[in-house]
Parts: structure tokens; C-alpha cells; sequence
């Protein structure tokens, strides 16, 4: 499964983001890009374990670039989430 980042045009979402919006504001409020991507990420993995032939230990997360700023950040923000292997 990958999911396509905030601000992509494949969502839909204003390709800008909060610049071509003019939502400046955004930030001092506490909201950020990563924020979204994360929860994204979570939603993703529970979706991923209601399918029967998923083994939910068995689902890995990857990225590169962004992606893999984005899985550092799943793992930071959701720790339930990660098991280190070794």
C-alpha cells in the first residue's frame, strides 16, 4: 500500500499546501505537515489488519526521502506501532 503525500496532486489537496492556500496561521496553531502523515500512516496500518490474509506482525513500513523522514515519525509518534528486529 502506499498512500499519497499531503499536498500531492493525486489527493486532491491543494498542491501548495498551506502557502497557495494563504493559511500562514497553520503553524502557530501547533498544526504541521507531519501531522497528517502520521496519521495517515496509523489509519493505513489498521486498515491493513482488518484484511484476513494480512499477518498484522508481519506488516513493515519503508520510505525513502520523505517517506522514510515519515516512518521515523510513525515510529516516534506511534510506538505501539514498531517492533525492532534485529
Amino acid at each position: 500500500m502506499a498512500d499519497d503525500v499531503v499536498g500531492s496532486a493525486g489527493r486532491g489537496d491543494a498542491g501548495g499546501g498551506t502557502h497557495d492556500l494563504g493559511m500562514w496561521f497553520w503553524l502557530s496553531l501547533g498544526h504541521t505537515p507531519a501531522g497528517p502523515e502520521v496519521w495517515n500512516a496509523i489509519r493505513a496500518l489498521d486498515y491493513l489488519e482488518t484484511w484476513p490474509e494480512v499477518d498484522s506482525k508481519r506488516v513493515a513500513v519503508t520510505g525513502i526521502s520523505g517517506g522514510g523522514a515519515g516512518v521515523l515519525d510513525l515510529v516516534g509518534r506511534a510506538p505501539h506501532r514498531a517492533q525492532r528486529r534485529a
